[in-house]
């Protein structure tokens, strides 16, 4: 995104909207973090009378685990993406890979009704980021491009849903316990762009090749909306059960950056995103009964998400704002974790 502000359209002056910090973020991740632990120890429901649905005892679940990542997003050269370059800018940030840490709370309200609400922080430990620019179709007449670090960042995830359980099948045999859901999800990767080294460059429109002195940029990606889905438990046996997870999720898309050496742009909002959104996620457990009140929990979660062609918002320094396409965004992740769950 090196020199693409010269092929936007611009607009009005602009207002800016205050986003939230990093700091805000992991504040607030973490609240809810002993919130659910508290909620856990403080309940204030019968686990005798919510253990007459099988499998309806309340839990809370610590996990630890290890995540990968990978986000991309494009931006066209006018509204219409009909222009050249129909790829004007590319992001993508690879094999980010962080340690996280999971808490769910789960249980039943009035002893029929299904609740679990979720919440997930990570720590990036690796990452790469790839910026580049072109000045044809399709990816043709790379002009610029910079291959950066991106091993800081943060990412996190929170969702509360509720659901009516359907047993069959008795709690000294196989059993199976089939959930509807319906909730909420917001999710949140912060992704950083250091130790940027110049690889492709072109005189007088790029920074020369080697080394970029100063790089400290940053890209939040927010995802957020309504969601639907299933959720399947198998009880094996008495002390072991499989789950399988299903959720289909339509809602917003929204991302910040933050471009530290453009002058010429707005700090620390240089442009943002905004774009429907749509995603997947698949989520395998296994919970297998211990020796002690508790149970051992190994699970495997991938999600899938995209955002529609939407909005790319450049605000400059001279409170203008420029407006083009915004091609889409991608994001995956893949975690694999194994913790304990506690009845209470």
């Amino acid at each position: 995104m090196v020199n693409s502000a010269t092929h936007y359209f611009l607009v009005k002056p602009m207002t800016q909207r205050q986003f939230t910090s990093t700091t805000s973020f992991q504040c607030l991740l973490i609240a809810m973090v002993v919130v659910l632990s508290l909620l856990s120890l403080y309940s204030e429901y019968s686990v005798a009378e919510e253990r007459n649905v099988q499998g309806g005892e309340s839990t809370v679940s610590y996990r630890f685990g290890y995540r990968y990542d990978q986000l991309d997003w494009n931006i066209a050269s006018d509204l219409s993406g009909s222009f050249t370059p129909n790829i004007l800018s590319e992001l993508t940030w690879d094999e980010v890979r962080s340690a996280q840490l999971e808490i769910n709370l789960s249980g039943l309200l009035s002893n029929r009704l299904y609740y679990r609400v979720s919440v997930a922080l990570a720590s990036t430990q690796k990452g790469e980021n790839q910026d580049s620019d072109y000045d044809g179709n399709d990816r043709s007449l790379e002009f610029s491009r910079s291959n950066n670090n991106s091993s800081n960042g943060y990412l996190g995830d929170a969702s509360g849903a509720i659901g009516y359980p359907i047993v069959f099948g008795a709690s000294n045999a196989p059993s199976l316990r089939i959930t509807p859901l319906v909730g909420y999800s917001y999710h949140r990767q912060d992704f950083t762009m250091t130790d940027g080294m110049q690889t492709i460059a072109s005189s007088g429109r790029t920074p020369v090749l080697g080394p970029i002195t100063g790089l400290d940029s940053s890209y939040q990606a927010e995802w957020y909306g309504p969601w639907w889905g299933i959720e399947l438990v198998l009880g094996i046996t008495p002390d072991v059960e499989i789950s399988l997870l299903f959720e289909h999720h339509e809602g917003e898309y929204l991302g910040v950056g933050n471009w530290n050496l453009r002058s010429d742009f707005q700090h620390p909002k240089s442009f943002e995103h905004v774009a429907d959104a749509r995603g997947d996620l698949v989520a395998l457990n296994l919970m297998i009964t211990s020796n002690y009140s508790w149970r051992w929990l190994f699970s495997a979660q991938l999600q899938d998400w995209r955002a529609e062609p939407g909005i790319d918002r450049i605000f400059f320094s001279d409170n203008t704002i420029a407006v083009t396409r915004l091609n889409e965004v991608n994001w995956q992740a893949t975690s694999v974790s194994v913790g304990f769950l506690i009845p209470f």
